[in-house]
């Protein structure tokens, strides 16, 4: 028990990033010099995510009575979990129906940016700045299977929530709708959505966003 509330306190002092910024360094030294200069520190949501985690893991022990009791009882702080009303309500089925419905899907007229996107996220699971950033080299197939190469790659202004890249499936669904056609990249490799206007970070998501919240209000 000890051992997990001094692991907490290191989370609470440590600052974004520090695994992929201090490598090699210790996360106690990390957040103890962090603290020291008065740094900025990860949000406690954030630290309280990690927690549930590892209350988790240490729940399972204590059913399979690999352990006696579990020590990260009450070790979250509560920030992760609270505050329900403000969270966006999840999409139903009769939401999605009203937006494929919509003239955006319907009229075979719309920018593909506004067609593709919500159905890239829907079957693949792939997250707004990932469907948006997508370039025309990325796809590949895996034992005859076509599949995305979802990846984090700063240069093109790429990135993902694990600073990781994955590779995904291409859903049959989207097969049939045409999808392979948005990767005919003639061996160069270009933005699949070159309509989505840049931010100054060199992201599409902040765009294609607003453009969506005033798309669905109109609906």
């Amino acid at each position: 028990r000890d051992d997990l509330i001094r692991a907490r306190d290191i989370l609470l002092r440590l600052p974004p990033r520090a695994t992929s910024e201090y490598r090699g360094i210790e996360l106690a030294k990390v957040a103890e010099a962090n603290a020291k200069n008065e740094g900025r520190r990860l949000h406690p949501k954030t630290v309280d995510n990690q927690l549930i985690w590892i209350t988790a893991i240490f729940n399972y022990a204590e059913q399979e009575q690999l352990i006696h009791s579990n020590p990260a009882k009450r070790l979250v702080i509560g920030t992760a979990r609270s505050d329900e009303s403000r969270r966006r309500p999840p999409w139903g089925i009769d939401d999605l129906n009203r937006l494929f419905r919509s003239p955006v899907f319907t009229s075979g007229e719309a920018d593909r940016s506004k067609f593709w996107v919500p159905l890239l996220s829907l079957y693949l699971g792939l997250r707004l700045n990932e469907a948006c950033q997508l370039y025309s080299d990325e796809l590949l197939y895996v034992d005859e299977v076509p599949s995305l190469r979802v990846a984090n790659n700063k240069g093109r202004g790429q990135t993902t929530k694990k600073n990781d890249t994955r590779v995904v499936p291409i859903h049959p669904e989207l097969l049939r709708l045409g999808v392979l056609k948005l990767f005919q990249n003639n061996g160069e490799a270009k933005r699949i959505f070159p309509s989505i206007a840049l931010d100054k970070y060199e992201s599409a998501s902040n765009a294609y966003s607003k453009w969506f919240s005033r798309a669905i209000k109109k609906e």
